[in-house]
């Protein structure tokens, strides 16, 4: 939802929508067809990537990876309120409709698991929310961590949004000029 706003209110649904036919097959939108810098195809016979026909580093669909950071006072502010925020929304509710399957690994994630434990009555509501925010904020250090590990992230202060739709606007008109001049 929220990228999806970003994409309008930023003009660039023409560009997303361009990228897009490129890198999906329109026979089989769910599963990608993915380029080398050729336009060609690069599947093997068995329907996997064939990466010998791709550039060192390239995943072939020309993803962007924007990391975005902050001070950490800051980014455990937005869990918290977030969290209280999805509560509001009706999280506790939408547990509940699931309770049932909680035993699927889909529903084993920060968030549910928590609030199942207090629909069985091992906590109250209360800690239950509060272990929300902890184990979010514990999530996000890790995938921090990992994102930190990849060289092709590129890092922007979360609490800068403009220069950030300008970065993002800046790379999409790049890689959509690049593209058109294979």
């Amino acid at each position: 939802q929220n990228c999806e706003r970003f994409i309008t209110e930023n003009g660039l649904g023409d560009k997303v929508e361009a990228k897009l036919k490129e890198v999906y097959d329109d026979n089989n939108v769910e599963r990608p067809s993915y380029l080398n810098a050729q336009g060609e195809k690069v599947y093997s016979k068995n329907g996997k990537v064939d990466t010998s026909k791709l550039p060192e580093g390239n995943d072939g669909l020309g993803l962007m990876l924007l990391g975005l950071t902050g001070e950490r006072e800051w980014i455990y502010e937005r869990i918290n309120q977030r969290t209280l925020q999805m509560m509001e929304e009706g999280f506790l509710d939408e547990a509940r409709s699931v309770f049932e399957y909680r035993d699927l690994n889909a529903l084993k994630t920060v968030g549910y698991t928590e609030l199942f434990a207090h629909l069985t009555g091992e906590y109250s509501l209360d800690r239950a929310i509060e272990l929300i925010q902890q184990n979010t904020r514990r999530f996000a250090k890790r995938q921090l961590t990992w994102f930190k590990k990849s060289t092709n992230t590129h890092w922007m202060d979360a609490q800068k949004p403009d220069e950030i739709v300008s970065w993002v606007k800046n790379e999409l008109a790049n890689r959509t000029s690049e593209s058109s001049n294979r």
